[in-house]
């Protein structure tokens, strides 16, 4: 008979709040994660276009086992150019160009042979060359790739040559 209890009203509007509070909380995390994730995409987008090989340019020579191969940049933001090697025993080479010149084993400016290569400035291009047998890599190069790093985030493949012809009259 003496005993109080907590009304049904006061409980309802207790776990209401509670409810609140922990979709509050769930949300903000959620958010975070969903702008990160969408500023990574959104730095990519659109972009592919704007860093592609130049074919004509691009060959293997197999006296020497030298790959060359030509860069064109449009007009875009970039970090870092990532270029992938790869031999048709599926082995894989990954080169990083900065903005700066760095000496990267076997890679050299062409027609130079100079080390200390980077990526192209904008709206301009590069040629390097890339002696494979010095690289580790046994076989003939397949394909190469590229693939762009715009604000710290690595975009996927944006241009890549599947069969690299021989070099015939590109010396």
């Amino acid at each position: 008979m003496g005993k109080k209890g907590v009304s049904t009203i006061i409980i309802t509007v207790l776990l209401v709040a509670f409810t609140l509070i922990l979709v509050s909380i769930v949300w903000g995390v959620i958010d975070k994660i969903l702008k990160e994730k969408l500023n990574e995409a959104g730095s990519c987008a659109g972009n592919f276009e704007e860093l592609t090989f130049n074919r004509k340019y691009t060959c293997y020579n197999s006296s020497s086992d030298e790959l060359r191969f030509s860069i064109n940049r449009g007009d875009i933001n970039l970090d870092e150019v990532i270029i992938y090697i790869e031999t048709i025993n599926e082995a894989t080479k990954k080169i990083k160009l900065t903005k700066s010149p760095t000496n990267i084993p076997n890679l050299l400016n062409f027609p130079s042979k100079t080390p200390g290569v980077k990526m192209p400035e904008k709206n301009s291009g590069g040629t390097y060359i890339f002696n494979v047998s010095g690289s580790g890599l046994t076989t003939k190069t397949d394909s190469i790739s590229l693939a762009q790093v715009i604000s710290k985030n690595e975009c996927p493949i944006s241009n890549a040559i599947r069969e690299i012809d021989y070099c015939r009259f590109f010396i």
